[in-house]
């Protein structure tokens, strides 16, 4: 996937000041890195992320791992995962820095943001972009003004389903 981290081209210019980092590879060894990072309740989308884990892990030939990350519902997601059958594929790393953010994102193949679509204009989605890690989004979301679906993002309606078949494209 190549959608972003061209070496000296700029990632919604205005919103973010940093420039891409150069070319990287995506999904080392052939195992796809999600990553969601923000409050971990339902209305951002934690649910349908952990449902589409689930969804995509019954897909035969498909290697990934999800980190989560922020503060928040944690027990009730912890006991989702747990639900799902997922205490294997999902890492629930809870609150970091923005300076351990990028990091994150940097190591990171796919950002997950099925948040509702009434959010104003989230700007994790953004930072992960500039890092080169790239951003599923809800359609709706206010952050969609600024990114270009297919150029910066990929664009979802706010189901399992279309969340999962985007993780799907990610992967190859």
């Amino acid at each position: 996937m190549r959608l972003l981290g061209r070496a000296g081209r700029r990632v919604c210019a205005r919103v973010v000041d940093r420039v891409a980092r150069a070319a990287r590879d995506y999904a080392p060894a052939g195992r796809v890195r999600f990553v969601a990072a923000g409050r971990v309740h339902a209305n951002k989308g934690t649910g349908l992320i952990l449902e589409a884990a689930a969804l995509m892990r019954e897909r035969a030939g498909i290697d990934f791992s999800l980190e989560i990350y922020g503060d928040g519902d944690l027990p009730w997601a912890v006991d989702l995962a747990h639900s799902l059958g997922l205490d294997d594929l999902v890492r629930f790393g809870g609150w970091r820095s923005q300076a351990e953010l990028q990091q994150i994102y940097r190591r990171s193949d796919s950002f997950l943001f099925p948040t509702w679509e009434r959010e104003p204009f989230g700007f994790a989605p953004v930072e992960a972009a500039a890092e080169g890690c790239v951003p599923i989004i809800t359609g709706g979301a206010g952050v969609t003004e600024r990114m270009v679906d297919g150029v910066h993002c990929v664009l979802i309606d706010r189901t399992v389903e279309s969340l999962a078949d985007a993780m799907q494209r990610v992967c190859g």
